[in-house]
């Protein structure tokens, strides 16, 4: 009988690397994501989490995509807004605030804004539309943000990158009449995302960082 062949273990994964780092270096003070609450690791905590989040995600598809654009709206503002206040809240008890000052938060906030107050084609809604799908959407696939399940703070990091693109979708191709080549031009769009989102937030960012004293970790 041949001997058998051992194989190396398998190296961890870098997300599953840096969230041991983030454990030990921070001592719970890791994002819920990845450490949820305690309430929600109970069994039927668990299972009653991931059938009602399932059964959310399966409803969002549904009114995004078949619904009119007017329930699409008012659904999709309304699971907004909960989730980012369960997070802005369990965040705030962790003392993890500083996390809600990213980008994603700000072009998530300025998406909804341009569901209910923008004009619709307009430059403004195609550069929240444009953030929405490009660097937020994109940051998926850096991050390789799971889809969970089983505790709402992570179904919202799940929500808070993907569900906005779908919206952008609907609205690109279900609301807005054919565009104008020229406001199509992916260098405009780029520009339109990049001046209209993306600076005003990295202002106030820089703004923030020069006011906030520095604490070090250790």
């Amino acid at each position: 009988v041949l001997p058998r062949a051992r194989h190396p273990p398998s190296r961890p994964s870098l997300l599953r690397r840096v969230s041991s780092l983030l454990r030990r270096e921070g001592a719970g003070a890791v994002p819920a994501a990845y450490d949820p609450h305690p309430m929600w690791s109970a069994p039927s905590k668990l299972r009653y989490g991931w059938t009602f989040f399932a059964a959310l995600l399966v409803g969002l598809v549904a009114v995004i995509f078949v619904g009119s654009f007017a329930t699409a709206r008012v659904v999709y503002t309304a699971c907004s807004l909960s989730l980012l206040a369960y997070r802005v809240s369990y965040y705030a008890e962790r003392g993890l605030l500083l996390y809600c000052v990213d980008l994603c938060y700000w072009v998530h906030l300025v998406g909804l804004a341009a569901l209910w107050l923008a004009e619709l084609p307009g430059e403004w809604a195609l550069a929240a539309l444009a953030s929405a799908v490009g660097p937020v959407g994109g940051a998926v696939f850096m991050l390789q943000s799971p889809l969970l399940l089983h505790h709402p703070e992570a179904f919202e990091s799940f929500f808070l990158h993907v569900v906005p693109t779908w919206v952008a979708y609907v609205v690109r191709w279900r609301l807005m009449p054919p565009l104008a080549p020229e406001l199509l031009a992916v260098r405009h769009t780029i520009r339109l995302g990049f001046t209209s989102v993306y600076l005003p937030w990295a202002a106030a960012y820089l703004l923030f960082l020069l006011a906030k004293p520095y604490t070090p970790l250790a």
